[in-house]
């Protein structure tokens, strides 16, 4: 593209101001009662939750093997060839630097804190009939953590990518939006209302589901922190926390995507790589009880893969395990999902989506294994031969606390603190980057010729992104309601979803009726095919 022209497209770039308005005043709308009156917007948003949990969460079950049905025929199917670009196109990041922004610009620090306590939980009240508080409940918790946080998390993630990636790169169009991406669906209902309504509820989920993410990484942050500095672990040090991390992804997402969010991505893998290993080999029980629970948890997971997906708990022998895990992981990972379309699709560029959804499903699987297994081997082991009692330090000090009482067990435990520190901010960092990336490019009218949005824009959302739980910790009211919220959201999200997969398969029926697209050759041609393109 010429550089003047280039220069004049972008200048008419503008902010959807309806579009942009509204999202803040739809989050203002429901954070000031909250806010105000916290106990009774609790009480509300929990009555909604309820009902919408016991009534539908069978239909989150079979959502989540929908969205792992699309999946595997994405991968086999005739479509999964389908290029992100033209025939010609070339990758536009290393294999390495792709992976490690699709793991660390969606999944975060939240891995590591769940990843080292959320076994527990299970062992505690373990589903399928397992017995509490033995040998057997702590090879199926082992294995329940990488089961919910891997394969079925990661098909709902990527559902979207599809019709999102074909809108980016083969149809060329610079509309960076989940409403654009449902055009093969609701045809020109998405310049109405019903974009409006979709887009409006995608910023909203996203937003919230932010802010919710911060009470589970950030906790072990400031704990952390706290320990390493002797600094008191209270609101002024969250505060204070929000605001540096905020700084810090500010500066990235500022640099944008090549930058900034690859930069990090990649310096934060080998990171957490290097420290998960040095936790397999020093921490309690080793690289030979690691890699013995690893290999049983992953036949658990084999073996009950249906079962585990399917089991709701008819009888009610568990203290609602389906509702508070399953059901939950599935509907969370569904307010997720437009975003993830929209990102993994925005950094696959040059690949198929075949190797798009082959590369986020196995780096996030394998991710998650190698993440979850390590971290909760290691607290197995240290429970179950009576080096920690984990379920009553949990019960006094909460998680952030417990997760550091497993590393003061490690040798050189402050070396390790200062390092998963770090990979936790990283972790932190990676996500909001590329989440304000996301809202800036929505909230526009188009994005550039380079796919990016205006850095003022994304600098606006970064802060927008630590006003929100900054406002709530101040107010002393719980981000636990806005995470319901948001939960809550996911009910009409699995709709959306849908509408993304019809969507994708209505643009590329009508594309190739149209001559604009060929299956065969992979070319499009908005003026449509030439002979050449047709492969003729």
């Amino acid at each position: 593209m010429d550089k003047n022209k280039g220069n004049r497209l972008n200048k008419d770039i503008k902010i959807d101001k309806p579009l942009f308005l509204g999202s803040i005043i739809l989050l203002l709308a429901v954070s000031i009662p909250i806010i105000m009156n916290p106990e009774a917007a609790m009480e509300v948003v929990n009555s909604i939750n309820a009902v919408i949990t016991k009534y539908f969460g069978n239909w989150y079950v079979w959502f989540a093997f929908f969205a792992l049905i699309v999946v595997i025929w994405f991968i086999f199917g005739k479509y999964g060839n389908i290029k992100l670009g033209d025939p010609d196109t070339k990758p536009e990041y290393s294999t390495f630097s792709w992976i490690a922004m699709l793991f660390c610009g969606g999944l975060g620090g939240t891995l590591i804190y769940w990843g080292f306590i959320e076994w527990i939980y299970y062992f505690q009240d373990p589903p399928l009939h397992y017995e509490a508080g033995t040998w057997a409940a702590a090879e199926l918790s082992a294995a329940l953590g990488p089961y919910h946080w891997a394969f079925m998390s990661s098909a709902i993630y990527i559902i979207g990518a599809a019709a999102c990636g074909y809108m980016i790169y083969v149809r060329k169009i610079n509309v960076f939006r989940i409403s654009e991406a449902c055009r093969g669906a609701f045809g020109d209902k998405v310049d109405g209302i019903l974009g409006r309504i979709i887009d409006i509820g995608f910023i909203f989920g996203l937003v919230g589901g932010s802010a919710t993410a911060f009470s589970a990484g950030t906790p072990l942050i400031t704990a952390l922190f706290s320990q390493l500095t002797g600094i008191p672990d209270n609101n002024t040090l969250k505060v204070v926390t929000l605001v540096v991390i905020a700084t810090i992804f500010a500066c990235t997402s500022y640099l944008g995507v090549s930058k900034g969010l690859k930069f990090v991505s990649d310096w934060n893998i080998r990171i957490t790589i290097t420290v998960l290993i040095a936790i397999m080999v020093l921490g309690a029980g080793g690289l030979v009880f690691t890699l013995d629970m690893t290999t049983t948890a992953v036949g658990i997971i084999a073996q009950n893969f249906i079962q585990l997906n399917s089991w709701m708990d008819p009888g009610n022998v568990t203290n609602n395990y389906p509702e508070s895990w399953s059901v939950y992981m599935w509907s969370y990972s569904t307010v997720y999902a437009p975003f993830y379309g929209l990102f993994y699709a925005r950094i696959s560029k040059g690949r198929t989506i075949k190797q798009m959804i082959l590369g986020t499903v196995g780096s996030l699987s394998i991710g998650c294994i190698f993440v979850f297994l390590i971290l909760s081997s290691f607290g197995i082991n240290l429970h179950m031969t009576g080096g920690m009692d984990l379920i009553a330090s949990i019960n006094e000090v909460g998680g952030a606390y417990t997760i550091i009482s497993m590393i003061d067990t490690l040798p050189a435990a402050g070396v390790f603190k200062a390092v998963i520190l770090l990979v936790m901010v990283a972790f932190v960092v990676t996500t909001y980057d590329a989440t304000s990336g996301v809202l800036a490019s929505v909230s526009q009218t188009r994005v550039d010729e380079t796919g990016e949005s205006k850095r003022w824009l994304r600098l606006v959302w970064a802060a927008g992104l630590v006003a929100l739980p900054t406002g709530f910790i101040l107010a002393g009211s719980p981000l636990t309601a806005i995470q319901t919220i948001v939960i809550i959201c996911a009910l009409p999200c699995t709709f959306v979803c849908i509408a993304l997969v019809k969507s994708f398969i209505g643009m590329v029926k009508q594309d190739e009726k149209d001559g604009k697209f060929s299956l065969k050759t992979g070319w499009y041609n908005e003026n449509g095919l030439t002979k050449e393109q047709k492969g003729e």
